[in-house]
C-alpha cells in the first residue's frame, strides 16, 4: 500500500516549482532591462521586478505547505508512538470546489471507525489529493488517536495496489 500526499505536501512541491519558473522566466527582462534596452523608462526592470514578486508569493505559498506539512506529519508520528490505531471504513470522498492543483482534485474523506468499547465514531481526515479517476474503494484508511483526548485524532490514508 502506498501513502496518500496531503494537500499541504503537493503545495510545497508545486509553489517551488512555480517559484523556480517565475525566477527563471524573469531573467531574460533582467538581461534585456541591462544591457539592451536604453530608454528612460525601461519596462525590462518593471516586468523582472513583477515576475520576481510573483515567485516570492509562489515562495511563501510552498514554505507555509512545508511549515503545515511538518506539523502535520509530527503528529501522526506522536499519535503512531502514543495512540491508539483503528480501521476506517470509508464511506465518501468530499471534494473541495475551492482549491484545484492542476489535474489534481483536492478531497477530505469521511468515515467512520469502532473502538475498542463497540462505539462507531465518524470522522472527517484533513484534505488529499487525489486524481478524478479515483474510488473509496481504491483506499483503506487508518486512525490514530491520542488515548486521553479522543477529539485529537490524525487519519492516514493508503492507495491499494
Amino acid at each position: 500500500m502506498k501513502l496518500v500526499e496531503s494537500t499541504w505536501h503537493k503545495l510545497y512541491t508545486v509553489g517551488i516549482r512555480v517559484f523556480l519558473l517565475f525566477v527563471a522566466m524573469s531573467l531574460p527582462f533582467l538581461f534585456l532591462g541591462l544591457f539592451v534596452i536604453k530608454t528612460k523608462d525601461n519596462w525590462g526592470y518593471l516586468l523582472t521586478f513583477i515576475l520576481l514578486i510573483n515567485g516570492v508569493v509562489w515562495l511563501l505559498l510552498a514554505l507555509l505547505g512545508l511549515v503545515k506539512y511538518r506539523i502535520i506529519s509530527n503528529k501522526l508520528a506522536q499519535l503512531r508512538i502514543y495512540g491508539n490505531s483503528y480501521e476506517v471504513t470509508i464511506k465518501r470522498m468530499v471534494p473541495l470546489w475551492y482549491l484545484r492543483l492542476g489535474g489534481y482534485v483536492m478531497a477530505a474523506v469521511e468515515g467512520y471507525y469502532t473502538d475498542a468499547h463497540g462505539n462507531t465514531q465518524s470522522i472527517k481526515s484533513t484534505n488529499y489529493v487525489f486524481t478524478t479517476f479515483d474510488k473509496t474503494d481504491d483506499f483503506e484508511a487508518k486512525i490514530h488517536l491520542d488515548a486521553g483526548n479522543p477529539q485529537s485524532y490524525s487519519v492516514e490514508l493508503f492507495r491499494k495496489e
